[in-house]
């Protein structure tokens, strides 16, 4: 109750998108259809206010600025600028928007919130097909730079052994073509 009563008085604007894809995954049964109701109920409770998009688009904003910030002159494929995360945004903050439907059943990735998107026309089907093919693209280049690097990292390397290791696995000639690509 304690929960729900913070949703409706107290969440800021940005809590919404991030909320889309939220499930219970342990627990108790009951508790979690109730909490997956009312969470369903405050994602889609109607459409943000221009202020209310300016302000959820300042908070990407400035992480994409910390990205470049931790990372600078590094292709970013998870963070930075036209990352996975931006892409991620804007899948579940047209979702929030418009309380799209989550077209057989919940969905819950990125893909499937874009295909649902274009299916009720809330997005153009061309741009919803070029975002889930980037998404695909870059969460191969994530897996790729971890594998190529052997580290949890997101950023593509600008030369060496490594970058050459990057490249190959996603088909590119070298990486300086593979990050004007990404």
């Amino acid at each position: 109750e304690e929960y729900r009563r913070y949703l409706e008085t107290r969440a800021s604007e940005w809590e919404r998108p991030a909320m889309v894809t939220a499930r219970p995954v342990a627990g108790n049964a009951r508790l979690g259809r109730e909490t997956a109701e009312f969470l369903d109920r405050f994602v889609r409770s109607g459409r943000f206010s221009g202020d209310e998009l300016d302000r959820i688009m300042d908070i990407r904003n400035r992480a994409v600025d910390q990205s470049r910030k931790r990372h600078p002159g590094l292709v970013n494929v998870k963070s930075g600028p036209g990352g996975l995360s931006d892409i991620d945004f804007i899948a579940r903050t047209f979702s929030a928007h418009y309380g799209a439907k989550r077209s057989g059943g919940l969905c819950r990735e990125t893909g499937g919130i874009l295909a649902a998107l274009a299916s009720e026309r809330l997005i153009d089907r061309g741009d919803a097909r070029s975002l889930i093919e980037a998404y695909r693209f870059l969460s191969d280049a994530e897996f790729a730079v971890r594998i190529g690097t052997g580290r949890p990292v997101n950023t593509i390397p600008p030369e060496g052994v490594e970058a050459g290791r990057i490249s190959r696995l996603l088909g590119s000639a070298n990486a300086s073509r593979l990050v004007k690509k990404v």
